[in-house]
């Protein structure tokens, strides 16, 4: 999107309070008249009229932000050259987010698998040592463990006090 009334092509770019969609030059009139609280709710919350392929607020946020970052490079940094067609970048920008998005929501779905976990015992004629170091929020530190046969005899344990220290000494 261009950062100015007379810059680039006039497109299609948002829509308004009373749900009808603007061009370039009309959505910068627009901002200078409305309360900017109510327009970003408009966007964020409806889809009003919009491609019912496309996210239209991760379209419409998309567009905000890149106007920003197109503004502010524009503004501090002398090398940057605005790209020629932005809301070709722009819509390959949401098609990346929409597969990213997708992806996601199928990789986090949940498999569970119930396993039961419990204590194993060494081969025979080894013992076993299970130790355990704690620190609670004051930084004092304890350890303690057990010393258990193959049978899964009890053969000792210990704990211990060291004081203030980190976790990492008190699991050693």
């Amino acid at each position: 999107m261009p950062p100015s009334i007379d810059a680039g092509p006039n497109v299609r770019t948002g829509v308004g309070q009373d749900g009808k969609h603007f061009n370039v030059r009309a959505m910068y009139k627009l901002l200078d008249d409305c309360n900017l609280k109510d327009w970003i709710s408009t966007n964020m919350n409806c889809n009003l009229g919009w491609n019912a392929d496309k996210d239209w607020t991760a379209f419409w946020a998309t567009v905000c932000h890149n106007i920003w970052t197109c503004h502010n490079k524009e503004t501090y940094d002398e090398s940057f050259n605005r790209l020629s067609c932005m809301i070709t970048h722009i819509n390959n920008l949401v098609q990346d987010y929409e597969h990213a998005k997708n992806t996601a929501n199928i990789s986090l779905t949940p498999h569970r698998v119930l396993s039961f976990i419990k204590w194993e015992a060494p081969p025979v004629g080894w013992v076993k040592l299970n130790t355990y170091g704690t620190r609670e929020k004051y930084r004092n530190t304890s350890c303690g463990g057990i010393v258990r046969g193959s049978e899964g005899e009890w053969l000792g344990g210990f704990s211990q006090y060291i004081g203030i220290s980190s976790v990492y000494i008190a699991k050693l």
